[in-house]
């Protein structure tokens, strides 16, 4: 088996191509117009359905061919014959419109048709679409406005406004049919307010004033001395909220200018100069004080060391008058003050309570309590004394009654009562037949140390609670027992 068998030698089993052999099978390489394995079906070119406007398709080897509608022609029956070429319409502005195997004649744009089958032109202007006072020019199928001055538009339907284009340069535009009008902003003038006003034309600063415009307004550069809008008024240098004399000096008004007053302590054009009022006397301060001037009260004065007092610092400051020690007597020295504290306080000022618990005096978990110059013990149960030192013995005054034994206990005690005593100090007796624990009508009597019932007829039982059956064992003979 290694030789290959050519499957193309013989007979091709390509019916409509040629056969390619390959190993161990064939391959067909088909004609155009043919597929499938053996080339042996007809490509149908006729199934996508290339004919249009309801032409149809007959196929054919690697084609087809479209029979056409009446009225259309093409490969693919896609182009409608115009029925209008030559042109069949013979009468005057007529024009011929295509339709499909045939056509129409009909008035050209601007043109009706009369009753005889002419076609005659149309005044569009007799409908008189031109208004304002326009004047209407016919044209073929439309026609033309020739508008008035001021109007505008297709039909002169649009007034002009001619303040559009703000022609008031500073001012307000109003407009009229065909021209407008403009209103000035004020400091302006001029058909269109271009012309600034100026104001300083007319010279209106005195006394050799300055004068600057502005719009609508001027301003006079005063020479000294003189104030107000025109320069006519006397100007007052001490009237004004920036008083030029300082440091408390008092100004003086005259024509172009002022003088100050000054205080003690200033001098100079506006009081702006300091004096040393301590220079002339330097050792006026006693007792240790250094002299200053007081620039506010315009004056010398000291300032005394701690404890000195005084213009001059000739008193001896007493720290005590204000009551400095809280819980002691006051002692004045010189720059400060001593406290001789009472009893139980302490501090620079006496103002600590002076705490005698804070040696935990109370034993046995005492509570303390501070006081004044003392302390107070609230002892744990079981303890008492000054400071909770000694123990105390409950049984000491032998509270169990009736022969009842005391036990100690660690904050209290305990009585072990005899028998038919109980309470906390086995100060009751104990009453057995109280409430009668005895049933079905029997007597309770107490012993001392308890109680016995005494049951009626048919009861047994501690507290003849059960009923006795006598017919348990059966006592009867050949008989039934009711009991």
């Amino acid at each position: 088996c290694t030789t290959d068998i050519n499957e193309c030698a013989e007979s091709s089993p390509c019916q409509f191509g040629n056969c390619i052999n390959t190993v161990g099978s064939y391959q067909c390489q088909c004609n155009p117009g043919y597929t499938d394995r053996n080339c042996t079906t007809n490509i149908n070119e006729c199934q996508s359905q290339p004919c249009q406007n309801g032409g149809t398709c007959v196929d054919d080897i690697n084609g087809f061919n479209c029979t056409c509608s009446v009225g259309f022609n093409g490969t693919f029956c896609q182009a409608n014959i115009n029925d209008c070429e030559p042109n069949p319409c013979t009468e005057l502005n007529t024009v011929c419109l295509d339709g499909i195997n045939n056509y129409t004649c009909q008035c050209q744009p601007g043109y009706s048709e009369e009753t005889n089958g002419s076609c005659f032109e149309i005044n569009e202007c007799s409908s008189s679409p031109c208004v304002n006072g326009g004047s209407c020019v016919d044209q073929i199928n439309f026609y033309t406005c020739d508008c008035l001055n001021g109007y505008t538009g297709s039909n002169c339907e649009s007034d002009i406004n001619e303040c559009q284009s703000n022609p008031c340069v500073n001012g307000t535009c109003q407009h009229y049919v065909d021209y407008f009008n403009c209103t000035c902003f004020a400091g302006f003038n001029g058909s269109r307010c271009e012309v600034e006003i100026n104001e300083c034309q007319i010279n209106p600063c005195q006394n050799n004033g300055n004068c600057t415009d502005f719009i609508n307004d001027y301003k006079c550069n005063c020479l000294s001395g003189y104030t107000g809008k025109n320069c006519d008024l006397d100007f007052n240098e001490c009237n004004t909220s920036s008083n030029p004399c300082l440091n408390g000096g008092l100004c003086n008004n005259f024509l172009g200018g002022y003088s100050c007053n000054c205080t003690t302590a200033f001098n100079g054009t506006n009081c702006e100069t300091r004096l040393d009022l301590c220079a002339p006397n330097p050792n006026i301060c006693q007792n240790g004080g250094s002299c200053r001037t007081n620039y506010n009260l315009n004056k010398a004065e000291c300032l005394c060391p701690n404890g000195w007092s005084g213009d001059y610092c000739t008193f001896q400051v007493n720290f005590c008058i204000s009551n400095p020690c809280q819980y002691g007597s006051c002692q004045s020295q010189v720059g400060s003050y001593k406290c001789n504290c009472n009893v139980g306080f302490t501090g620079t000022r006496c103002e600590t309570n002076i705490n005698e618990c804070q040696s935990m005096p109370c034993q046995n978990n005492g509570t303390c309590f501070d006081g004044i110059n003392s302390y107070n013990c609230s002892c744990a149960d079981g303890y008492n004394g000054t400071h909770c030192e000694q123990r105390v013995f409950y049984c000491r005054n032998q509270p169990c009654t009736n022969g009842g034994s005391c036990i100690e206990l660690s904050n209290s005690y305990r009585c072990d009562c005899l028998p038919n005593y109980t309470g906390l100090n086995c100060e009751s007796s104990i009453q057995y037949c109280q409430p009668n624990p005895c049933v079905n009508s029997a007597n309770c009597t107490d012993t001392g140390f308890g109680y016995k019932c005494s049951c009626s007829f048919a009861y047994t039982g501690q507290n003849c609670s059960s009923r006795i059956d006598f017919c348990n064992p059966n006592p009867c003979v050949n008989g039934n027992c009711m009991d």
